[in-house]
């Protein structure tokens, strides 16, 4: 009779008609061991068990955030947030693309959906500017604040810039000094002779169109007058100040390449040829009248090659 000894993962030696498994299956090849069943390569054996060849792999449960698309999952980007493209539940949102593995996602982005994405610094469901979000969806305008997509923006008290629905904003929110806690016009007495708007108390109302305070209402170039109206500024029609030409808001439309009129900056406009170099203008040289073809500068304000 010939004996079999079979040499298992913990050193134990079976020896005879029957089997001894310790750890994870037994033997490859070594086929109908004693009383039992068959292991497989790589499957456990035990008495009266069958394991298939390598047995099952078991992965755990898809967690949205972890960064594995699983069936329930059409992205996962390794996060929870919105507005990157993948959502919190790990679909893929509005607007959005994500890779063939589902795992980095980009938007477009829509203005005026109230849906923020990344290409976007606020949505409050509209293209209007003026009420705290622009009209690209491209900035949160100075003096507000957008809490949420989808929701109005809302005006920062005490920031002393006076938006929405503020009547006042003199830079606090203290109640008591003309101005209350919550950016409106206090009426009647209170504890401050502030308390009366006017002019000259640094608060702009309705009928006024600045108020810089007693000391600034000086009627300098750029500021208010003592009346609390604009003083001199680039716009209104009159060249003054630094200005060089002022032909109105409406009309100081010229740009480069014009030779008349004047831009919004109350300057002439330059041109090829104005004898001044503008490199932003792609200009190389400019010679004014001297510029020719048989010039250094050629009447494109290009160097002459020669």
């Amino acid at each position: 009779m010939r004996l079999v000894c079979i040499v298992v993962s913990v050193s134990v030696l079976a020896c005879s008609g029957k089997s001894s498994s310790y750890g994870s299956g037994a033997a490859a090849g070594a086929a109908a061991a004693g009383i039992g069943g068959t292991s497989g390569t790589g499957g456990t054996a035990g008495i009266g068990d069958t394991s298939g060849s390598g047995g099952s792999r078991v992965y755990p449960p898809a967690v949205c955030g972890d960064g594995r698309v699983a069936s329930s999952e059409q992205c996962d980007d390794d996060n929870l947030n919105s507005g990157d493209g993948c959502s919190p539940t790990c679909q893929i949102e509005a607007d959005c693309t994500c890779n063939t593995g589902g795992t980095s996602c980009s938007c477009q982005g829509v203005c005026g959906n109230g849906v923020l994405t990344s290409a976007e610094a606020c949505d409050d469901g509209n293209i209007v500017g003026g009420d705290g979000c622009s009209d690209d969806c491209g900035s949160v305008e100075p003096g507000w604040y957008c809490p949420a997509p989808d929701k109005p923006c809302r005006p920062i008290c005490g920031d002393s810039l006076r938006v929405g629905g503020e009547t006042c904003d003199d830079g606090n929110t203290q109640s008591g000094d003309g101005c209350s806690s919550t950016c409106q016009i206090e009426p009647g007495p209170c504890m401050s002779p502030a308390c009366v708007p006017q002019c000259g108390d640094s608060i702009v109302t309705a009928d006024e169109a600045c108020d810089d305070g007693v000391a600034n209402n000086d009627g300098a170039y750029g500021g208010c007058q003592a009346n609390c109206e604009f003083g001199p500024f680039c716009g209104d029609g009159v060249s003054n100040g630094p200005e060089e030409c002022d032909d109105g808001l409406l009309q100081n439309t010229a740009i480069y390449g014009q030779m008349s009129g004047c831009t919004a900056g109350c300057r002439h406009p330059h041109y090829c040829g104005d004898g001044i170099v503008d490199t932003a203008f792609g200009e190389q040289c400019d010679l004014g009248a001297g510029n020719s073809d048989s010039s250094a500068c050629l009447p494109t304000c290009m160097v002459a090659l020669r």
